[in-house]
């Protein structure tokens, strides 16, 4: 029962309140947030699980900063296209022989971990039509990274 998802309630969402909501749930971060006005087709609730996921790993691992930027994917002269947020931070680097299994049900590297979370994240992400995967590069700062993939659209002065 635990491994079973709700299923996704998708709704035009702003990133950016959603982003800010996050920040406030984790005040003693500091945030570098690099996101324009863009909205994102996905479910609410389970896109702020995600984030907020991502942000409980990054200070298991010592982390002090979040960097959330965003990339764009697709023809940039569509307005409706893939979104791909960089959610980084300054932790403890990812090993390499853990890299491999990061998404692995129940793998975990924490002594009190259970190896669900970024199993169920990613599966959360694919139930929406997104993705979650391990950057292959990390932006300046950070020494672990991860690019959350949805369907969004930005209006053309905000491209990056």
């Amino acid at each position: 029962k635990m491994s079973e998802l709700e299923k996704p309630v998708p709704t035009d969402q702003p990133l950016r309140p959603l982003l800010d909501d996050v920040c406030k749930a984790y005040p003693n971060l500091t945030w570098q947030i690099g996101v324009p006005d863009v909205t994102v087709r996905a479910d609410t609730g389970m896109l702020r699980q995600v984030l907020m996921n991502l942000t409980k790993n990054a200070l298991e691992a010592g982390a002090k900063k979040m960097v959330i930027t965003l990339t764009e994917n697709g023809d940039p002269s569509v307005t409706a296209t893939e979104v791909s947020l960089y959610v980084g931070n300054d932790g403890m680097p990812i090993p390499a022989e853990n890299r491999q299994s990061l998404f692995v049900p129940f793998f975990t590297t924490k002594r009190n971990g259970s190896g669900i979370g970024l199993s169920l994240s990613r599966r959360m992400m694919i139930q929406q039509g997104g993705m979650l995967d391990l950057a292959d590069k990390q932006q300046s700062g950070c020494r672990a990274g991860f690019v959350l993939s949805i369907f969004g659209s930005l209006t053309g002065e905000n491209r990056p």
